[in-house]
């Protein structure tokens, strides 16, 4: 488990507070995702940005899994963070785009997967006075932390468990 992880382990206001305070190490990517709260992450998870490209089916998926779209020479597996948070499936606008994101574990060859998201992210430095920890998410979505930044709802997305997940079901 990472180390916010084991911060957010324990019950209560003390450990999310301390996931806040590793979290704030360094410049952090906001995510911007199709109706629900962004993605916090950490910038050098974030490899590039590119414009939304279809992805190509790939039989017996879980709806969360789109497909696979084609970046640098490889095929990536595309992912739906609302629906693997058991949300319904966004529509795809024009100002989609497709978060490359570095995988933190090398599992089974795959070195990165793409996120669709709702237009550009934007980089922000995080300071310790503007994140305010707002607890624990349920179990069934794979983040670490809501949180409050300059006083607009983030998610810590977890990862470890999206990237385990991914494995589970992409060769």
């Amino acid at each position: 488990m990472s180390a916010p992880g084991r911060a957010l382990a324990g019950a209560g206001y003390a450990a999310a507070r301390s996931a806040a305070a590793w979290i704030t190490r360094d410049d952090r990517a906001l995510v911007r995702m199709h109706g629900r709260d962004p993605l916090l992450l950490p910038n050098v998870a974030v490899a590039e940005i590119v414009d939304y490209q279809e992805p190509v089916a790939v039989e017996g998926m879980p709806d969360w899994l789109l497909g696979e779209v084609a970046w640098r020479g490889q095929q990536l597996p595309l992912v739906c963070y609302e629906a693997l948070c058991g949300e319904a499936m966004p529509d795809r606008r024009q100002e989609a785009r497709l978060v490359i994101i570095n995988t933190v574990k090398d599992r089974g060859g795959v070195a990165f997967y793409a996120l669709l998201t709702a237009g550009i992210p934007r980089l922000s430095r995080i300071e310790p006075d503007t994140l305010v920890p707002m607890g624990e998410p349920g179990s069934a979505v794979p983040a670490l932390a809501q949180v409050q930044l300059s006083g607009q709802g983030a998610t810590i997305p977890d990862l470890e468990r999206i990237e385990a997940t991914i494995g589970e079901h992409w060769q």
